[in-house]
């Protein structure tokens, strides 16, 4: 056999047993004992980018002249690689994935290489038609949808990339990622009871963290009902839970449950004397109860907590909790 052609067939067959240690030997091998065969460098280039080592593949054909199509491929996908982590390398993996485009124009793997630099580089218009058109062949790859998703928010068309990450959520190994996109986008949008709703179709009744996000979001989006029932839900899990008890006292109190809440507040009260919005909450529901008395010397305890910063939030908070009290009261 030629210089160098047994140890380059001993790495192939090594690389294709999964043997990556040994492979690398015999890549090495190889490369001493024939140098200038090109074949043998851009295999062994294009292997050590799927071990994920494009520094080592680019250095092994950065003074090759005259690459053939494959050595053009090898080295702009090691360069694209490098450029994920190293920006200022971005101009030269574009570069050189346009010079390697021209010959190969339909690699999926240079294409989406290039798409990645391009977002990279902020260039979104031009990475997401790339996507778009990748996508057409491959519709129901996560991957592709994920990042496609990726362009569309970062160009501004929200709606359509909450499509995609909606549809990224269902499967394939982007779940997690899309399912978080979702979430964060619906918040960004002012859909928060949407974000919250979209997340119980999928938590157990053993993600305690996440089943009180999710209530937080149905607080937060007006689904009062629904929000109290996952807060249940953490209960059953978790009954001294203190994020559970006084979420569940302060929907129980803004879905006019002013008894139960009453009865949730007061004792968290005790543990937390000085907590101000269980004060506020605590003031309103016996105000909503009749008995105006005791929800006015609640909130004098509340005053006295925030007298010392008038232009905090807690401060509004009790200013517009005495308003309405006595608004109820018919004393305007």
């Amino acid at each position: 056999l030629p210089s160098g052609l047994e140890s380059y067939l001993e790495a192939r067959v090594l690389e294709a047993n999964g043997s990556y240690r040994e492979a690398m030997d015999a890549y090495q091998r190889a490369v001493r004992e024939a140098p200038d065969v090109e074949e043998v460098r851009v295999a062994f280039a294009g292997f050590l980018i799927d071990v994920g080592m494009a520094d080592r593949a680019a250095e092994l054909l950065a003074d090759r002249q005259g690459l053939g199509p494959e050595g053009l491929r090898v080295k702009a996908l090691a360069l694209a690689q490098i450029s994920a982590r190293q920006a200022d390398m971005a101009d030269e993996a574009e570069a050189a994935l346009r010079v390697a485009i021209e010959s190969a124009p339909d690699d999926p793997n240079l294409l989406f290489s290039l798409a990645q630099t391009l977002f990279l580089q902020g260039k979104v218009v031009e990475a997401e038609q790339i996507v778009a058109g990748l996508r057409e062949d491959r519709p129901t790859n996560s991957r592709l949808i994920k990042m496609h998703a990726d362009l569309l928010q970062a160009a501004g068309r929200e709606e359509e990339a909450l499509d995609l990450y909606l549809l990224c959520s269902a499967t394939g190994p982007a779940v997690q990622s899309c399912r978080e996109d979702s979430i964060n986008l619906l918040v960004e949008l002012d859909r928060p009871g949407e974000a919250g709703e979209f997340m119980l179709e999928w938590l157990s009744d053993d993600n305690l963290d996440a089943l009180m996000q999710a209530a937080a979001l149905l607080w937060e989006g007006d689904r009062l009902q629904l929000s109290l029932e996952t807060v249940e839900r953490v209960l059953v899990r978790a009954p001294d839970s203190p994020r559970a008890l006084t979420l569940e006292a302060h929907l129980l109190s803004a879905l006019g449950r002013h008894r139960e809440a009453i009865d949730r507040l007061q004792r968290l009260v005790k543990k937390s004397p000085e907590d101000v919005d269980l004060i506020v909450a605590l003031a309103w529901s016996l105000s909503r109860s009749g008995d105006l008395e005791k929800a006015r010397s609640w909130l004098d305890r509340g005053w006295e907590q925030v007298q010392d910063d008038p232009m905090s939030q807690q401060a509004t908070r009790c200013a517009l909790t005495a308003a309405r009290i006595e608004i109820v009261a018919d004393n305007p």
